[in-house]
């Protein structure tokens, strides 16, 4: 993943920035910019559509108070001692004046209730079939009886309901309307006795009053009245959706709105006819000022944004030429064999502290180099010095075994013990390579030294070890533990004949604890006695050597206690076991 990143990645600075400008400023703008204007028309469409529903609520209510004017019209009408007196005694009057009294109460009707409403188309029915009608009939009615056998009117002469709906085909002249059909709504004029005397029919062309209202809104809004057969009606001539009166049933609110093909979709139910009212409005119209709002922001920002990458890639431009003025002097060091020089005096700021510590480091880097040439130099004389010390050791260690051999041959085994003791010792210490060995192994040069130390001093000394089988082959300095019990010796046990070294070894998970305790005199009356130049320097050199191998994980110290000197060290546990 790391390596297809470095590989996407410009690898010019000028490129970098540009890149950082567009992923770290440019891109998340941006996306917040449409975030907020994606919220801005959500508020927007949020906002339009309440607006719409308090218009589709208007008309709802405008379209109920049309059919309770209607309903009142009846009521005026059954009231009317006249109109009764006509329906229920036509024989008092003639036919003409029955006419004329009637539609003279349709005209006073219609100039107080729906004077500013569409047409509203009377017809009343009495028991004994006479028609009185406000209209031209499209068709003239074939017998008096007609519309008194019409199912609305005997649905209505029964009286289970006030009034009853319905939508009729219209009846009336095309001079007078064009409208497909009408909304009628069928009553029984009742006398004193709550017994019908006639039916009246009050028709009210709505598609007018629906086009009426719907004009004074914007045009550019298309409404609609969707009910279980389809579309009925349209409030401009552009076409609205396919809407199904199914589809906004199944959302199960009497409002509410969506979005679908670009246009916003305002619905709401109609309970007096079980309709839905239906405004539909394009999202370009609602979002006309937001877009402009957009379009305009977007041309300013990236006007902006061009100004300031090429602002950008000129102060990158200033920046970059002193830093391939650099690269270029870098990558002439190594064959100027590091004799160049930046003049400080050409630059500023920034690049006048890169400049001068680049100096500083050719300077810093010569003498590096001078002084490893040294220590290389030095290397090859103390290795050759090595080599030629090695000499001396082998033959001591060949005239050794010489000597081992003429005293068995003695039958002198204190000469021979001694021979193999220093025999091992001389062979540890020849042995340069490895620099860490088996505890057991220098247990064995520790017991080799005291066998030697006792022979020298003829002195008895003896050690007392302390340790778990489990740390037999755990790792330790070669000749770690001789100098300390040198140490007892020489500086522990002067003036004394014999002595009590005890070396107790533990170990947790993670170190190894070793202390050597001698019952001696102690290191302050060591001091007075001791006038060797020399003393000290097998702990010193212990101490280094623990320093080298294990930093500070490893730790010596020296405490003097009642009994004589306590040395210990702490080391990290190396457990190596021998494959078997």
């Amino acid at each position: 993943m790391g390596r297809l990143i470095d590989h996407i990645l410009p690898t010019t600075l000028k490129l970098r920035l540009f890149v950082a400008f567009i992923v770290l400023i440019l891109l998340p703008f941006s996306l917040l910019m449409l975030h907020h204007f994606s919220n801005v028309e959500s508020v927007l469409q949020r906002t339009f559509s309440e607006q719409s529903m308090e218009q589709m609520q208007k008309i709802n209510q405008s379209f109920d108070e049309m059919i309770n004017d209607a309903y009142r019209t009846s009521v005026l009408l059954n009231q009317d001692s006249l109109v009764r007196r006509v329906l229920q005694k036509p024989e008092q009057f003639n036919e003409i004046e029955r006419v004329s009294l009637i539609e003279e109460r349709f005209r006073a009707i219609n100039n107080s209730l729906f004077l500013t409403t569409p047409q509203v188309f009377y017809t009343i029915v009495d028991l004994q079939g006479h028609v009185y009608s406000s209209y031209m009939p499209a068709e003239a009615f074939s017998s008096q009886t007609q519309l008194q056998q019409s199912p609305r009117f005997q649905e209505a002469l029964k009286g289970i309901l006030p009034y009853t709906l319905a939508i009729e085909p219209n009846y009336v002249h095309a001079e007078v309307s064009r409208s497909p059909d009408v909304l009628s709504i069928h009553v029984a004029l009742l006398d004193g006795s709550y017994k019908p005397y006639a039916v009246a029919r009050i028709s009210i062309d709505y598609y007018q009053w629906y086009q009426n209202l719907t004009h004074a809104y914007s045009s550019e809004h298309i409404y609609a009245i969707v009910r279980p057969d389809g579309i009925i009606q349209s409030s401009t001539t552009d076409p609205v959706q396919a809407i199904s009166f199914e589809q906004l049933d199944a959302f199960g609110t009497a409002q509410g709105h969506y979005e679908s093909d670009g246009s916003i979709i305002n619905y709401s139910f109609m309970p007096s006819m079980g309709w839905y009212l239906v405004k539909q409005v394009p999202t370009d119209i609602v979002f006309a000022e937001v877009k402009h709002l957009k379009r305009s922001f977007f041309i300013t920002f990236l006007v902006f944004t061009a100004a300031f990458i090429g602002m950008t890639f000129l102060i990158a431009s200033a920046v970059t030429r002193p830093l391939k003025r650099f690269q270029e002097s870098m990558s002439q060091v190594a064959q100027s064999q590091l004799k160049i020089h930046l003049p400080e005096e050409q630059y500023r700021g920034e690049v006048l502290q890169l400049a001068t510590s680049f100096n500083q480091m050719v300077s810093d880097i010569q003498k590096l180099v001078k002084q490893l040439n040294q220590e290389e130099r030095m290397k090859e004389a103390v290795h050759f010095r090595m080599l030629h010390s090695q000499t001396n050791p082998h033959f001591l260690l060949n005239t050794l075994n010489t000597i081992k051999w003429i005293a068995m041959n003695d039958h002198n085994q204190r000469i021979v013990d001694i021979c193999l003791a220093l025999g091992r010792l001389l062979e540890a210490g020849l042995n340069s390579e490895r620099e860490l060995i088996h505890l057991k192994d220098e247990i064995e040069l520790v017991n080799a030294f005291i066998q030697i130390q006792c022979f020298r001093y003829n002195k008895q000394y003896e050690i007392n070890w302390e340790y778990d089988d489990t740390v037999s082959f755990a790792l330790v300095p070669k000749l770690s533990l001789q100098p300390l019990v040198d140490n007892a010796i020489t500086h522990g046990f002067t003036g004394k004949s014999t002595g009590i070294i005890q070396i107790r070894i533990t170990a947790d998970d993670k170190f190894l604890d070793v202390a050597v305790l001698d019952n001696g005199i102690g290191p302050e009356a060591s001091k007075k006695h001791s006038s060797n130049k020399h003393s000290g320097i097998g702990l010193n050199n212990l101490r280094e050597r623990l320093h080298l191998l294990f930093k500070d994980q490893a730790s010596l110290e020296i405490t003097s206690t009642n009994e004589g000197t306590l040395v210990y060290f702490r080391m990290p546990l190396l457990i190596s076991e021998p494959y078997e």
